[in-house]
């Protein structure tokens, strides 16, 4: 059996886990020893970085560096997931201000620099031994960690209300989907 060695660039296709991805390389690679340099949601689509073989020794280093994402806010609704898996059906749309970009701009600038940012609900993230996401689903009340993170930059690409298109670049463990439900709050 051929033992890969090195790094793979993989496109995440929408709708599947980071896990997901892993899964199947293994299956249609053959090899077990490979691991990703960061978790995307299952609703963002983009590149991971696979380490493969003996290249999972710098996967951590990988890891450490800031990352770039291209995202779209829907302002006006309400998601229990920070997402739209779980915008809440009954609520009805909340009116949007008529923001200019000059405005959102200013916004966006409240959010440059270290922050403290709330970790989802419904993620990943392990507390007592179990994972965030899982408690969530059943109900239970989950109280979040809150990280230090790192916003570097986050620039406005267009505005067509109800929706806010932009590019961030970030330090690793940014939620963009909590920094997109930090900006609706901050906007009510």
């Amino acid at each position: 059996m051929v033992q890969y060695d090195g790094i793979l660039l993989c496109h995440k296709p929408f709708g599947v886990s980071s896990h997901d991805v892993i899964a199947n390389l293994r299956q249609v690679i053959g090899q077990r020893r490979m691991g990703h340099t960061g978790t995307l949601d299952p609703l963002a689509t983009g590149l991971m970085l696979i380490c493969l073989g003996r290249a999972t020794k710098i996967a951590q280093f990988l890891s450490d560096m800031d990352k770039t994402y291209e995202a779209e806010i829907k302002l006006g609704v309400r998601s229990s997931t920070f997402d739209a898996e779980g915008v809440i059906e009954n609520d009805p749309p909340q009116p949007v201000p008529n923001l200019s970009k000059a405005e959102m701009e200013d916004i966006f600038s409240e959010f440059r620099g270290s922050i403290r940012q709330k970790v989802p609900a419904f993620s990943a993230i392990k507390r007592n031994g179990q994972r965030l996401y899982k408690a969530a689903r059943m109900g239970k009340k989950v109280n979040p960690p809150e990280r230090n993170i790192e916003i570097k930059e986050i620039k406005l690409i267009g505005i067509n209300l109800p929706f806010v298109n932009f590019v961030v670049c970030c330090s690793k463990g940014t939620y963009i989907r909590s920094l997109a439900q930090d900006i609706g709050s901050k906007l009510n």
